[in-house]
This record gives C-alpha cells, sequence and structure tokens, in this order.
C-alpha cells in the first residue's frame, strides 16, 4: 500500500493513494454529472496522483527519507500513462480528449502555460520525464487496469465529442473563437479535478464527509455581496 495522506495530529490515520484515488473520481464524476463529462472526470480522478505509487515518495510522506516537498514530481505520470494510452487509438477525438485531461492531471496543483516564453511546448517536456516511471507502472495497477483505462477514455472521448460540436456551433466555425472556448472548457475539466482532489484531501484531514448539496443560491448571494462592498470602495 502506498500512502497518500497522513493525518496531521493523529499520525496513524493514513490514507492510501487507491483510497484518494478511488474517492476523488466519485467525488468529481458527482461533479461533472450536470455537464455529462462523469467518465472524463472519473478518469481524471483515478489517474491524477499516479506519480505517488513509488517508494521514494511514500518514504517522503512517511518522513523515512530527507526528500523535501516538492522535490517529487507527481504530477506527470498520469498524464504521461494517458498519453501513452491514447497514441495507439485510432479515433483522433481519444487522443484529444486525452490532450485536454493529460493536461489537467499536470496542473491538479497549479495552472500552467503550455508554452513556455521560448515557445518551448511545457507539455512535452512534462510527459518526456521517466524519473522513476518504471517502478511507478509497475504499480498502477493498484488504481486501475490497462482495459479500464481504455475503456473510460474510449467514453471521455465520446463525451468531449459531444462538447467539441458545441464549441464548434458557438464559435460560428471561427478557429480563434473555437480554440478561446476550447481553453474555457479546459478550465472547466481543472477545476472539477481540483475541488475534487482538495475536497477529498481536507474531508481526510479533518475527519469528516462534505455534503454534496450544496445551495448555489447561498453562494452567489454571497459572492454578490461582496463584490458590491467592493465596488462601493471604489472612488
Amino acid at each position: 500500500m502506498f500512502t497518500a495522506h497522513i493525518d496531521d495530529i493523529d499520525k496513524t490515520r493514513i490514507q492510501s493513494v487507491a483510497e484518494h484515488s478511488f474517492e476523488t473520481a466519485a467525488l468529481a464524476a458527482k461533479y461533472a454529472e450536470k455537464l455529462n463529462l462523469t467518465k472524463t472526470a472519473e478518469i481524471q480522478g483515478l489517474l491524477h496522483d499516479l506519480g505517488k505509487l513509488c517508494v521514494d515518495f511514500d518514504d517522503y510522506i512517511n518522513e523515512r527519507n530527507n526528500i523535501k516537498r516538492g522535490e517529487i514530481d507527481h504530477a506527470f505520470a498520469g498524464a504521461k500513462y494517458l498519453s501513452e494510452l491514447a497514441r495507439s487509438s485510432d479515433r483522433n477525438s481519444v487522443r484529444i480528449a486525452a490532450g485536454y485531461i493529460a493536461r489537467t492531471i499536470i496542473s491538479h496543483h497549479g495552472l500552467h502555460d503550455w508554452l513556455d516564453d521560448n515557445r518551448i511546448d511545457y507539455f512535452d517536456k512534462r510527459v518526456s520525464e521517466n524519473k522513476r516511471y518504471d517502478e511507478i507502472s509497475h504499480n498502477i495497477s493498484e488504481i486501475i487496469t490497462e482495459e479500464k483505462a481504455r475503456e473510460l477514455l474510449s467514453e471521455a472521448a465520446s463525451e468531449y465529442a459531444a462538447y467539441h460540436s458545441k464549441l464548434k456551433s458557438l464559435s460560428g466555425n471561427k478557429n480563434k473563437i473555437f480554440l478561446f472556448y476550447s481553453g474555457l472548457f479546459e478550465r472547466l475539466l481543472q477545476s472539477v479535478l481540483i475541488d475534487a482532489d482538495r475536497t477529498n484531501t481536507a474531508d481526510f484531514m479533518l475527519g469528516q464527509s462534505t455534503s454534496s448539496a450544496i445551495d448555489a443560491s447561498k453562494v452567489w448571494g454571497f459572492a454578490e455581496k461582496n463584490l458590491s462592498k467592493k465596488y462601493a470602495g471604489f472612488s
């Protein structure tokens, strides 16, 4: 068993990588129900922390080595695994959907630009990483089988295809506008994964279960009140 999180107070309370992955996937899928993106969200949640399936990270989280926070890149592995699966597909929608999902996995601790100031492809740079990947690959079956991963990716591609048609229609087939909407679509997927990941982590650390029923009208009312208050302070 590989460790994802340890309770800061009760050190005997441990959440495994498998537990965190399954619970994050379930939460993400719940968030994505009204978007008709449940399979996309599920595979995001299952693969986002594959990079923790190695001895170095397990020793780090259990304080058995001198590795410092942030020294292990655990976000690249899920994206790399997904990209490898998609490469063998003859469906263009599978490769495109995998790209969206893989980018959200790489960015689940913070957003990235995919071209740097020197026009270097940051995504390719990250998925080209190989450190610890052989060990991680050997342990992926703790989370998901290759057969299940291919099945979920295929279903996610079908979900993406429906959005692709909608975005094309909204953009009036103007490529720049389509790309802008595609960027917003990626940010939507990003928010689903980040929210599910952080909510599950917080729930474990606090020993609670966050209700999935949220009164959105109260949230927006609270936000509007604060925004109006901020505006009122301007000259």
